[in-house]
């Protein structure tokens, strides 16, 4: 009879009993021992009608596996570093009993062996489960099935094709797939096939280009000769290499990147200070090189002292004569190289430029800030020189020079070609001046002029009553100084002169007051206020200052009342 939970063979046991010869003198014997034999046939019959009433054996395998295969599942492994061999490895399963099961075991009966190294293929994994069923004699076996795959890959690498040759800073064309890698011999499904790019600038050490997973690559610019080369790197939908399967690298391919040609020279520089004319050609001074190409040579013109060149049309040589000119223009050369595979054409940097006209603004020499004593009685400054001129010169040495002077601020003149003779007037004059070549070419600088009066500062002596007064008027402070000066008011209050004789008047020295002394009887200072303006050698009248005395009353002291005191005693006044 068939007995189990998943696949199980019941095996019943049977006993056979051989016959013996026996003569007719043993019949006795013979009798004996059938009598025997059916004694143990019905103890066997007996014995088996009351197992028949106990529980029977069971054996399960685990519902949940959890870690373990699921019955029936296919579990993957990936040959990724291509040696065709591969360890497999699983969580065994378990087997649990009810019932009148003795030594259940498991056993591995199909299949590669956990932990093994096998072959990429595809394998049938079998467990077999058993146990003797002491109800009835028997063995109970069940079985647990899954698959194992061992993928692999052996990839193509293909091809890469399209090398190229361009000129220095260039960006080449697209790096074509000559043949596109392929997944090779091997088992499984690949989720994808992709590649990898490197570059080298020796063709020895090559590194990785981030992100250049396609069949083709386009780099970037290139200023060095580059080697490029690709892999094809296969991975597996079930289970992932770390890098995936790689194939072999591809052969190099050369981007070749050509140097820059060389400039040359070219001659020379011509004034033309009305910037019209006719330039004399230009020569070759030194011929463009270069390898890879033919060589020509391309001319440049700029209206803008240099800032944009354009290209003149249809000149090629290495010398070249312009046509006249209406304003100063910059000349420059340029060696072409031509790349005879794809007519691609090279450029050297510009040579130096030839320039023609009047290319430079003039160079001045400003006057710094400064300040000067009005000369005359209208405390003004009239300029009687060239010395308060700025100077300037003009690179092109040949070229005239025109001078533009504008006045600001106190005074107001414009368009004067020279300071000399102007007047300024009192307070700061700012002077800007633009000095323009016969090309329009100028420069500008600006420069204060300041014409001062006299400034004296105001003084606050403080003197006793009918004590002098004892001082000077103090100097100018600025550059106009006070040769003299004139008191226009004297403002004294309650007090009295005692002393000196103060009164207003003009052209005084600066020691006029000091021998003045006033009387102050009152019991509080009062203050003497002299006003005074300062007066320059040239009649400049400075503002007004004044010097304010303080005149303090006289002390007065009180000893007390008479007192009569003992000999010997003190007394405090």
């Amino acid at each position: 009879m068939n007995k189990s939970n998943g696949s199980s063979v019941v095996l019943e046991s049977k006993s056979e009993i051989s016959s013996m010869p026996f003569s007719k003198k043993s019949n006795n014997f013979s009798m004996g021992l059938k009598s025997i034999v059916l004694k143990s046939f019905a103890f066997l019959a007996l014995l088996a009608l009351v197992t028949s009433a106990s529980a029977q054996c069971i054996l399960t395998f685990p519902a949940n596996p959890g870690s373990i295969p699921a019955a029936g599942s296919t579990i993957y492994f990936t040959d990724c570093d291509r040696n065709n061999t591969e360890v497999v490895s699983w969580t065994a399963p378990t087997v649990t009993s009810s019932g009148t099961c003795i030594s259940p075991n498991v056993s591995l009966t199909g299949g590669p062996a956990n932990g093994s190294s096998v072959a990429p293929g595809n394998y049938v994994v079998t467990y077999t489960a058993q146990a003797f069923d002491n109800s009835n004699s028997t063995f109970v076996v069940i079985t647990y099935t899954f698959n194992v795959s061992v993928q692999a890959a052996n990839p193509s690498a293909g091809g890469i094709t399209n090398a190229q040759t361009i000129c220095n800073g260039s960006t080449p064309g697209t790096i074509a797939s000559g043949a596109d890698g392929t997944q090779g011999s091997g088992s499984g499904v690949i989720s994808g096939l992709t590649y990898e790019w490197q570059s080298s600038l020796d063709n020895s050490t090559f590194n990785t280009i981030v992100g250049a997973t396609s069949s083709t690559y386009t780099p970037g610019a290139l200023t060095q000769t580059t080697y490029y080369r690709r892999r094809t790197v296969v991975n597996f939908a079930n289970t992932t290499c770390p890098s995936g399967i790689t194939s072999d690298w591809t052969p190099s391919l050369t981007i070749t990147v050509l140097a820059i040609p060389s400039a040359g020279a070219i001659g020379s520089d011509q004034i033309f200070c009305t910037e019209v004319g006719d330039p004399a050609a230009f020569t070759n001074v030194t011929s463009g090189t270069g390898m890879g190409g033919a060589l020509a040579y391309a001319w440049y013109l700029s209206t803008d002292l240099g800032v944009n060149y354009t290209t003149i049309p249809g000149v090629t040589t290495s010398t070249y004569d312009a046509p006249a000119i209406s304003n100063t223009t910059f000349y420059a050369r340029a060696t072409t190289l031509t790349i005879p595979s794809t007519l691609e054409v090279c450029y050297s940097p510009y040579t130096a430029p030839v320039k023609v006209g009047d290319w430079s603004n003039p160079v001045i020499t400003c006057q710094s800030n400064m300040s000067v004593a009005s000369n005359n009685s209208s405390c003004e400054f009239v300029i009687s020189d060239n010395s308060y001129d700025i100077s300037a010169t003009d690179p092109e040495t040949s070229c005239v020079l025109t001078y533009d002077y504008d006045v600001t601020g106190a005074s107001t003149s414009s368009n004067l070609t020279t300071l000399n003779g102007l007047t300024l007037n009192a307070g700061v004059n700012t002077i800007t001046v633009t000095v323009t070549d016969q090309a329009g070419n100028n420069a500008t600088c600006t420069y204060n002029i300041t014409v001062e009066k006299p400034v004296v500062a105001s003084q606050t002596p403080v003197v006793c009553s009918d004590d002098v007064v004892g001082v000077n008027f103090g100097s100018s402070t600025s550059s106009s100084a006070a040769v003299s000066y004139n008191i226009t008011n004297i403002s004294f209050g309650s007090l009295t002169a005692s002393a000196g004789t103060p009164a207003t008047g003009t052209a005084l020295a600066a020691n006029v007051i000091a021998d003045d002394a006033w009387t102050n009887i009152t019991s509080a200072s009062v203050n003497v206020v002299y006003t005074v303006v300062p007066v320059s050698a040239s009649g400049c009248v400075g503002d007004a200052f004044t010097v304010t005395v303080t005149v303090n009353p006289v002390a007065i002291a009180s000893a007390g009342i008479d007192a009569t005191i003992c000999a010997g005693s003190t007394y405090t006044l």
